[in-house]
This record gives C-alpha cells, structure tokens and sequence, in this order.
C-alpha cells in the first residue's frame, strides 16, 4: 500500500513532512488550503470505513483514541516499544486512560 501523502498547490508529501515543513518556517501555513487538506484526509477516512465494512485488515497507527474506536476493533497498545495489551479497541483504550490519569 502506498504512503498516505497529500498533494496541494504549494506541497505534496506526507503529512508529517508538511507539518515539520510548516514548524520549521520553511513553509508558510497560510500557503496551505486547509479546505483541501481537509478533504484529502477525510476521503482517506472514509476509505477506511469502507475498507472496515469488507472486513479488510488494516495497520492503522494513531495517538487519536477516537479515531481508534471508530476505526478498529482489535487493536493493540505499545509502551516504549513493548506490547501492552491486545484485544478489544473499547477495553484498550479504557484502560489506557485509566493508567495515563
């Protein structure tokens, strides 16, 4: 599967790259059309969902715990490099924030 990378008018690249970009004041923010960026990421959401409805296995790597239970089932939760948990995305994450308090 190929590296998720958004294309605008002033960028085209990952968009850890466009963020580093931007913090390093290489690139202006107010060059970006935030509307298409936007919309680049919400259609690689819904593709997603789609792609979860056809039971389709995915690695999804995220710090959003919303994103996470919306999109996963089973997910699993590393600290420093090391499993955790395994299993169900609501008792992971419930127990994550348990432990982050």
């Amino acid at each position: 599967m190929d590296k998720l990378s958004y294309k605008l008018e002033s960028f085209e690249g990952p968009l850890d790259l466009l963020l580093h970009l931007i913090a390093k004041n290489k690139l202006n923010i107010y060059d970006i059309n935030i509307c298409e960026l936007v919309s680049q990421y919400l259609d690689c959401i819904n593709k997603m969902k789609e792609l979860k409805k056809e039971g389709k296995t995915m690695v999804f790597v995220t710090h959003s715990l919303g994103s996470a239970q919306e999109l996963c089932d089973r997910s699993i939760w590393l600290s420093n490099g090391i499993i955790k948990m395994d299993g169900d995305t609501n008792a992971i994450i419930e127990k994550y924030i348990e432990e982050t308090k």
